[in-house]
């Protein structure tokens, strides 16, 4: 049972979430009524001043920008967060559809980034100093510093459009998620691999892993069970971590392979200034990674006692 101090620390970080979640809630009403006229793009250039007058009290531009932020938050306490001036229809609605694509291309990418950064880390670890190590080495750089958007385009090149293995596009099947999973995981798995090969080398120095070589026990179970068992924990808080950055590449690649998931539809909506819509998607997508944040706090100090909320 946690202590009445631990539980004010969750308590404490939770009131930081929340606080977060309001700053992010403010900053994008105001930024996404900054980025221009939404009425440009819904309209049609033969709309008169008073079509567009009115269309402008219909959907509530008419009003203060404080009264429209006090009549959203409103809304959002009762669950409302408005109607996409695009497609008619309520804009969570839209964005709760494209969830399953999203996830689906999201866990393929992180298992990517584990089986990768988890094979090219172990490898490089035990070879410690040898030459395997340092190509192991200049490909976790290389796949660190090469763009998403790049790698993206060099795959649908060279995979789609001249080997012919791989939809260029699409969703749907599982061919179609391998480039975009691929496009995604790689530079994540570089990050792992060389948290991985850090974490296992310095517990590989540990004396109780000397003292399970000196029993004799088989060089794998010493490196997968005493080595990368205890390593776990940094492993854990990195890949938890990763998820912030694995949703912003998601708006690049599912763009870019036209992956209906909720990234597509969120730059559609910003091409389109589709205000509810936009609105809708960059929460839904902050409160995923703030909550992942928080949940990797609590984590981390239930897994580790010396750990203790800030």
């Amino acid at each position: 049972m946690a202590s009445p101090g631990r539980k004010w620390s969750y308590a404490r970080s939770a009131g930081y979430a929340l606080f977060v979640m309001a700053l992010i809630l403010a900053g994008v009403f105001v930024l996404v009524r900054s980025a221009g006229d939404p009425l440009d793009a819904l309209l049609p250039d033969t709309a008169t001043a008073e079509d567009r007058a009115r269309f402008a009290q219909a959907i509530g531009l008419d009003k203060p920008i404080y009264v429209q932020f006090a009549i959203y938050v409103g809304r959002l306490l009762h669950g409302d967060f408005g109607t996409s001036l695009k497609y008619g229809e309520p804009a969570m609605s839209l964005v709760v559809e494209r969830i399953p694509a999203t996830v689906e291309l999201g866990l393929a990418a992180m298992l990517v980034s584990i089986v990768v950064g988890a094979a090219i880390g172990i490898a490089s670890a035990v070879n410690h100093g040898r030459r395997v190590d340092t190509i192991l080495s200049v490909l976790v750089i290389a796949g660190k510093s090469v763009p998403s958007f790049f790698l993206g385009m060099l795959l649908i090149m060279v995979l789609a459009v001249s080997l012919g293995w791989f939809p260029v596009s699409g969703g749907g099947s599982f061919r179609n998620l391998v480039l975009p999973a691929v496009t995604l995981g790689v530079s994540l798995g570089a990050q792992n691999a060389r948290l991985v090969r850090t974490a296992l080398l310095e517990t590989l120095n540990q004396d109780f892993v000397r003292a399970a070589r000196a029993r004799g026990l088989p060089r794998r179970t010493v490196v997968l069970k005493y080595g990368l068992g205890n390593a776990l924990l940094p492993i854990l808080t990195v890949v938890m971590l990763q998820i912030p950055h694995l949703m912003g590449g998601v708006l690049v690649i599912e763009t870019l392979f036209s992956w209906p998931g909720m990234g597509q539809l969120a730059v559609s909506a910003l091409s389109s200034r589709d205000m509810p819509l936009v609105q809708a998607s960059v929460l839904f997508i902050a409160g995923l990674v703030v909550g992942t944040n928080l949940l990797t706090d609590i984590l981390y100090a239930r897994l580790d006692p010396r750990i203790r909320l800030a």
